[in-house]
């Protein structure tokens, strides 16, 4: 299970830190599979180190799980080819992880990571995001625990798609 590290962080007074749920989402997803978190470029406007064990370790801090899966994540699209692109990158990603679900944050991604074969629950409203409109996500979950109990569910009764 794949999960954006935006989905799990709030910007705090010293900066970005962990929602106070994230550690039971993180717990709870362990109950049906692996949790993937994906680091980004930057978070919440603060770029990340450019080298991946660095950009990783720090994830596992800011996490406080040194064990924590941890992968790059996948730029968000700009536009149709980044949307073609982002989509062979999302394939590579659940290619190398076998993830099958992902929670982000963010509509922009869920057209390029329906079309890899992965399913979408997005945190919050799509809006009018006129891609989301046309690939909507399988669930828009209010907060962090409703994404995770939805895929909990979805798992627990092998449920193609619940409302």
């Amino acid at each position: 299970m794949l999960i954006e590290l935006d989905a799990l962080m709030i910007d705090g007074a010293d900066g970005p830190r962990p929602l106070d749920e994230a550690s039971d989402a993180l717990a709870r997803i362990g109950l049906v599979g692996t949790a993937v978190v994906l680091a980004p470029a930057s978070l919440r406007g603060r770029p990340l180190p450019q080298d991946t064990a660095a950009k990783i370790d720090l994830v596992r801090r800011l996490l406080g799980d040194p064990a924590l899966d941890v992968v790059e994540g996948v730029a968000v699209p700009d536009g149709r080819r980044d949307v073609d692109d982002a989509t062979h990158v999302w394939q590579t990603v659940v290619e190398a992880t076998t993830a099958r679900w992902l929670v982000t944050a963010q509509a922009l991604v869920i057209a390029p990571a329906r079309r890899s074969g992965l399913r979408v629950v997005l945190i919050g409203a799509s809006g009018s995001s006129p891609q989301a409109a046309i690939e909507p996500a399988e669930h828009e979950a209010r907060d962090l625990l409703d994404a995770i109990g939805h895929i909990l569910t979805a798992e627990t009764f092998a449920i193609d798609a619940i409302a």
